[in-house]
């Protein structure tokens, strides 16, 4: 029996050195939908910011991006800006979650001169309305802040969250 407990720890404690494939999509729940904290995309985020987008390895032919232990499946596309004040990355992704097409996540920090904030955002394919109907239709009251829908200039829909 403790030769059992050895080995099962010894598995155990292996499990962590190995990447652990993440669907992008799983990022998207109610939780970080509603900017409430604690949410799957705070851990995207961490593992983002913890090993830095020059370090990250993005593999556009299998819709990968590696960050540290972690692959993040279903990133179709991988940008990152800056400029004095703002750092910006954007993934592009393309699936249906609660009836709407998702179709980018966004991370950006802006600093100002005493101050920083951080946000993540999401873009919905279609105008507002039509979105606010479909997460409404999905999530129900569960959905408490489609007051902070906006739209693109190319007509889609914006949802930020600040987090820091």
């Amino acid at each position: 029996m403790k030769k059992l407990s050895l080995i099962s720890l010894a598995l155990c404690m292996g499990c962590s050195v190995y990447a652990k494939d993440i669907n992008v999509q799983s990022l998207v729940n109610a939780q970080s939908l509603n900017c409430e904290l604690p949410n799957p995309m705070l851990n995207f985020i961490g593992d983002f910011y913890a090993n830095g987008y020059d370090s990250s390895q993005f593999n556009p032919g299998i819709q990968r991006l590696k960050l540290g232990k972690n692959n993040y499946r279903g990133i179709q596309g991988y940008q990152h800006y800056t400029t004095a004040h703002m750092e910006q990355n954007d993934f592009a992704v393309n699936f249906e979650h609660y009836g709407v097409r998702v179709i980018k996540i966004s991370l950006q920090r802006i600093r100002g001169s005493d101050t920083e904030s951080a946000a993540y955002y999401f873009v919905f394919a279609g105008a507002p309305v039509t979105v606010t109907y479909q997460l409404r239709k999905a999530l129900g009251s569960v959905w408490n802040i489609e007051n902070s829908l906006e739209q693109t200039p190319q007509g889609n829909t914006k949802l930020t969250c600040i987090y820091g």
